[in-house]
């Protein structure tokens, strides 16, 4: 499939939400078998022939990051990998896998996400009976690939709970100093968890770690399901960040540095009096809550509440790497790209890509513009991307977004690795072919599927 050599993207456009609806005999349905074969180089009835094979292991990686919308209540479409895609793709594998083979949907959500509130919400595990039904033969099997659950109260981690993670294990994969903080000073780094001294164990001098999980790293093909949103740290999320989500533990996964540029960080734009009494009243803080048992601790969450009256709510204030200048997302995110197609089963790096069976598909029928990527605006957009290559569907997804892909450093950099590099090409190669559905599947100009995405507050000075 020459992954890294493959520049071809193509663009699914006109398509309506109402076709998630009956997901294995509508328009849906039709256009998943004609972007796949597009990209595949397949025939269009059965996109996954000569690639798929009886007795292989197929792996469905979604975005499953929060069970809804943060700021819509009961909304969820515009935040989660549409369930009818998930299906739909799945039985375009399950009619190649045919005598028999295992189909595995995997994520590691945000660690204070409910996975069994996601499941109710998508009704998931209905589309999976459904496809049991459909294809008996066939193992279908879902994941929730992290090893620990959070309970937040007002937006303060008080309870943690153990999960049994991925059942075939976690590989450690250390890309020392071919990691993109090789060079960087990480005695700032700052993950998801409080515990930074955790996180900067796996960063440090020669040492920059991930957990992947084995089920993916092991899958003999992998589809890459994401969503089209914008991203409050990384300006967009599709095919490249979605694949944070093979990490199992978030003390591996830097998010920014602490401070501001001044300070060396990219946490905060400047550096002003009230963000130095900020950084110090916060840390403190969070110490004394770990340090109290729940439920005893919920109370002391309250201080939180008087802290967004006195320093500002994160909806209307820069704060956490919130920000085009933020320098560490797209280390992280595309460190994780790289250890996943150039690792062996073990944690060890090859030279190679290891994982020549891979396609990554978005999905922004219903997109997310605004407070991305767990608060965005529901934005009917219409539109499906493919691709073999990640960066290739990113560039693609930030040009119909209206973006100019150069001014997000996850795509601009993912053109210009010459270690591990995820693409042999420069972005002037990608070629794009577009397709409409309203007219048959004809060919068309892409551009009539550019649509003006409203970036998060902290990106709209950059994109």
């Amino acid at each position: 499939m020459d992954i890294i050599d493959n520049p071809r993207s193509v663009v699914i456009g006109n398509l309506d939400s109402k076709y998630t609806s009956d997901w294995k005999n509508s328009e849906l349905m039709k256009g998943l078998r004609s972007g796949l074969s597009e990209v595949l180089g397949t025939e269009y009835q059965n996109p996954f022939l000569g690639i798929v094979e009886p007795g292989m292991t197929v792996l469905i990686k979604p975005n499953f990051v929060k069970e809804e919308n943060l700021k819509i209540k009961g909304e969820w479409e515009s935040v989660l990998t549409h369930p009818s895609i998930i299906a739909a793709t799945a039985y375009l594998v399950a009619q190649s896998l045919g005598r028999g083979g295992e189909i595995v949907i995997a994520d590691a959500p945000q660690t204070d996400s409910s996975m069994q509130a996601i499941l109710r919400n998508t009704k998931l595990m209905n589309y999976l009976d459904d496809l049991r039904s459909l294809f008996p033969k066939i193992s279908f099997t879902f994941l929730d690939l992290r090893r620990e659950e959070w309970k937040l109260v007002n937006g303060t981690v008080v309870k943690r709970t153990k999960l049994s993670g991925d059942p075939k294990g976690y590989s450690i994969v250390n890309l020392g100093d071919k990691s993109l903080f090789a060079d960087q000073d990480c005695t700032n780094l700052y993950g998801a968890d409080y515990d930074v001294e955790e996180l900067r164990k796996h960063h440090k001098s020669g040492i920059h770690e991930y957990l992947l999980s084995r089920s993916v790293l092991s899958a003999d093909m992998v589809v890459n399901i994401s969503k089209i949103k914008t991203h409050k740290k990384g300006g967009i999320t599709l095919a490249l960040k979605n694949f944070v989500g093979i990490n199992g533990d978030k003390n591996y996964l830097p998010h920014h540095r602490e401070g501001s540029p001044e300070d060396g960080g990219d946490e905060f734009p400047e550096k002003t009096t009230k963000v130095s009494i900020e950084r110090k009243s916060v840390s403190l803080y969070r110490r004394f809550v770990t340090l109290v048992p729940y439920p005893m601790n919920i109370p002391l969450t309250l201080l939180k509440k008087l802290g967004k009256e006195v320093f500002g709510d994160s909806s209307k204030t820069i704060r956490g790497g919130n920000w085009w200048g933020n320098d560490t997302v797209w280390r992280m995110t595309l460190d994780i790209q790289r250890a996943f197609l150039y690792s062996r089963l073990d944690g060890s790096l090859s030279e190679t890509v290891q994982r020549q069976k891979y396609v990554c598909i978005s999905d922004g029928i219903i997109a997310g513009e605004d407070d991305g990527p767990m608060e965005p605006t529901p934005k009917p957009f219409g539109v499906l991307l493919f691709s073999v290559n990640p960066a290739v569907l990113d560039f693609t997804g930030a040009i119909l977004m209206g973006f100019d892909p150069s001014k997000i450093p996850t795509i601009r950099h993912a053109f210009s690795m010459s270690s591990l590099p995820l693409t042999r090409f420069l972005s002037d190669s990608i070629r794009i072919t577009a397709l409409d559905s309203k007219d048959g599947f004809k060919e068309t100009n892409y551009e009539r599927f550019i649509e003006r995405f409203r970036p998060h507050f902290g990106w709209c000075d950059k994109l």
